[in-house]
């Protein structure tokens, strides 16, 4: 019997066991031997003269040798077709290490009876069946663990009763994943990432035994996964499907699966045509890959695939010093210590990076051209040129103005400007606006001097880089409802159609391989901050310019058709009964002016101005009488740190709050009807000052429609601006002693690295500076 017992436990047929279970073709099922916290017994009923204790004892090693067997079976069956190559890895080496060792250790307890060890036989070479189960007991722990690893590996949870009743809840790690009983693993990960943080989770564990085997997978997994990466870290090619495609965390615009894929927010989104994109996948980072190691890696294998496919040989690793940098970087990732550690593979990354940047990125990326890029962003999208959004506002009314008032009534003006949402219907055609953008730069030419020798290098490249386009649709590839991004794409659709009442956006083409610095998530973030910027800087040239209808404001000492219609008395007397209507117009108006005016002088010249000299200034220290100026900033660091200046920029321009835009949109909303209602009303006056001929009736019933719609948005207006102050008191309250360095901006979630060249952004007086100018206005109309 010891004989059948020890071929069973090896995962062999015997007579011993149910014949449905160890003798059929097919084996029996994980799921099935786990679905319950013990496995039925699988004793043949027909083995006779067993005492109950025998009877007990060799149900408890069935159950030890069906476990066996099943995961044999599913190992074989994961090993073979499951589509991760990480999994596929862990399985193999259950089957073939660790399931071998079980295998290795009931050979030993054979080795061990047919030597009559006295440890295993008694007197008259009897050998208790207690000590045979006493010493096959030691790895039932192991067995049923490595039952809930492949369990994990095929549904993706471990729940508390599959995991049997040989840690009897007392748990490894599991229990607490997730605040849960089951083995999900926190953060919605996936594929390899999934499995290697819950193996991490897993080794967490009281027993030694179970340490020790899940460490063992724990680095096969880790391995597997670094072997898929090491193509896209060294040569830039992404993973094959064999090595692991879809488990890497960057995925190719132009891989099939990665269109189905969520971004590094989480969130579902398109890929831009054309062109070729990687971005991150958090669900697919593993926990030891930090954001700033994720970055690394990312930026590393674009700039290679980039050499790769722009066929720049000069750049690429070949030749003898390609070949000593090739085999410096494979030491770094034969050299990695596991199990991975955030720091030591961080610091690998690094190792690498700082290599390649040395002889090929630097080459690649040269600092020159990133400032001349960087120098026409802050001049054209964050309006370091004034007399560019003057022009651009101007040329976009005249567009605007041409397409609105051509043939409409004076019905059809009264109703625009009473409904809020009527001029969002004009549509504009693309040529119509890139009319716009060309006028604007015949009018920025024409301000040149033409005795001026210097040629506007700056205003040459920024008309072959920015375009101005008619936003169809949502072209933004990340964000969903509740997300960060998601929320900056909604305060991007409120100041988008405030140019030309259609959404408009600035945008910028970087040819490659610029485009490795200014990604498309970073482009739509400038286009988001124009569109907000011009919103702001267009409604105060509209208000401001109200102050220049003289027909409102003051009435003409020998006033001609006005006083010829009705007398010089009755003149003056119309019009004191009308500047007394107006005077709380006017208010509302001088109201909003200022505080347009406050506001974008705070955006413009603290927090723009301050930013950019602090970035700028990064970029390339001032020269020191020791040193001179300090040495090129790797291209890594230079796209790291544009993007923590990005972050910290919508952070202190207020676009990172919803309820600070929403009130802001509104109060651009209600200032254009409040220019519009004016400008009406100036006309319907003059109009009246200047008739005699039988229409002063309709004019004047038109003028009181006028005045009763400009009572209700003048209203609107003063709440408005009330309810923006009390948000910005509340931001202010928000932000007291918050720092910076915990802001993110879709996905990245830390900086570059723990370097003495890592970007510490602009930090100033923050909101409150914004308040004491407006509170001191308020003081002074007390």
């Amino acid at each position: 019997m010891l004989h059948e017992l020890l071929l069973a436990l090896s995962g062999h047929p015997s007579p011993l066991f149910s014949p449905t279970l160890l003798s059929s073709s097919k084996s029996p099922s994980l799921a099935n031997l786990t679905s319950s916290p013990s496995p039925s017994p699988a004793l043949n009923p027909n083995l006779p003269l067993l005492s109950p204790s025998e009877f007990s004892l060799l149900t408890s090693l069935s159950q030890t040798a069906t476990l066996h067997l099943a995961i044999r079976s599913h190992s074989t069956e994961i090993s073979a077709i499951h589509p991760s190559p990480t999994a596929r890895c862990v399985a193999s080496s259950i089957l073939n290490t660790h399931l071998r060792n079980f295998q290795k250790h009931i050979l030993s307890i054979e080795q061990a009876i047919l030597a009559k060890d006295a440890e295993f036989v008694g007197a008259y070479d009897i050998v208790p069946l207690s000590w045979v189960a006493s010493k096959v007991g030691v790895w039932e722990r192991r067995l049923q663990w490595l039952n809930s690893c492949l369990q994990f590996i095929e549904d993706g949870e471990v729940e508390a009763e599959s995991r049997g009743g040989g840690i009897k809840g007392e748990g490894t790690g599991t229990g607490t994943v997730d605040g849960k009983v089951n083995g999900k693993v926190k953060g919605g990960k996936k594929g390899a990432a999934r499995l290697i943080d819950w193996l991490t989770q897993e080794s967490r564990t009281g027993y030694p035994d179970v340490e020790a085997v899940v460490l063992d997978l724990l680095v096969v997994a880790e391995r597997a996964w670094v072997r898929g990466v090491a193509g896209w870290i060294l040569y830039g090619v992404l993973p094959n499907a064999t090595l692991g495609r879809g488990e890497f965390f960057v995925q190719s615009s132009h891989d099939p699966l990665s269109h189905n894929k969520k971004d590094e927010g989480g969130n579902m989104g398109d890929w831009e045509d054309g062109e070729t994109e990687y971005r991150i996948t958090s669900e697919l980072t593993p926990t030891f890959v930090t954001p700033s190691t994720a970055h690394s890696i990312l930026f590393v294998g674009k700039s290679l695939a980039h050499i790769k496919s722009s066929g720049m040989r000069e750049l690429e690793l070949t030749g003898p010093q390609g070949g000593e940098l090739m085999r410096e970087n494979l030491k770094r990732l034969e050299g990695l210590q596991y199990p991975l550690s955030p720091t030591s593979f961080s610091a690998a990354i690094t190792g690498i990076r700082a290599a390649l940047a040395q002889n090929v990125l630097r080459k690649l990326l040269p600092v020159e051209k990133v400032v001349q890029v960087l120098d026409v962003l802050r001049q054209f999208f964050l309006l370091g040129r004034g007399e560019f959004a003057v022009a651009l506002v101007g040329a976009a009314d005249e567009a605007l103005a041409g397409r609105h008032l051509k043939g409409a009534t004076s019905k059809d003006l009264l109703r625009g400007a009473k409904d809020v949402n009527r001029l969002g219907g004009i549509m504009i055609k693309e040529g119509e606006v890139a009319g716009v953008l060309d006028k604007t730069w015949a009018a920025l030419a024409a301000l040149q001097s033409i005795e001026d020798e210097e040629v506007d290098e700056g205003l040459d490249m920024a008309r072959d880089m920015v375009e101005l386009t008619v936003k169809r649709g949502t072209t933004s590839r990340r964000g969903g409802a509740g997300s960060e991004e998601g929320s900056l794409r909604e305060i991007g659709g409120f100041f988008e159609d405030s140019l030309l009442a259609t959404p408009t956006v600035l945008t910028i083409h970087v040819a490659s391989p610029l485009d490795l610095f200014l990604t498309a998530r970073e482009r739509d973030v400038y286009a988001l901050i124009n569109a907000y910027l011009l919103s702001v800087r267009r409604a105060h040239l509209h208000l401001s310019g109200l102050w220049r209808l003289s027909v409102l404001r003051r009435l003409h000492p020998s006033p001609r058709g006005f006083a010829n219609s009705m007398g010089v008395p009755e003149a003056r007397s119309t019009a004191n009964r009308r500047n007394m209507k107006m005077r709380s117009h006017w208010a509302a108006i001088s109201s909003a002016t200022f505080f347009l005016a406050e506001l974008g002088e705070y955006l413009q010249g603290e927090v723009i101005a301050g930013s950019w000299d602090t970035f700028r200034s990064w970029i390339n220290p001032p020269a020191t009488a020791d040193s001179g100026y300090a040495e090129g900033k790797d291209p890594e660091i230079l796209t790291s740190g544009h993007r923590i200046y990005l972050n910290a920029l919508l952070h202190n321009l207020l676009l990172t709050d919803t309820s600070f835009a929403s009130s802001l949109k509104n109060l651009l909303t209600r200032s254009d009807h409040l220019v519009a209602l004016t400008t009406r009303l100036s006309t319907v006056q003059e109009a009246l000052g200047a008739d005699g001929h039988g229409l002063a009736n309709n004019l004047t019933r038109e003028e009181s429609n006028v005045y009763e719609e400009l009572e209700e948005i003048s209203k609107s207006v003063q709440d408005t601006l009330k309810r923006l102050g009390q948000r910005l008191n509340e931001i202010d309250q928000e932000r007291l002693g918050q720092g910076l360095a915990d802001l993110k901006l879709d996905g990245d979630d830390g900086d570059l690295v723990d370097s003495e060249l890592a970007f510490e952004p602009w930090r100033g007086g923050g909101v409150r500076n914004l308040l004491m100018r407006l509170d001191f206005r308020a003081a002074l109309d007390d």
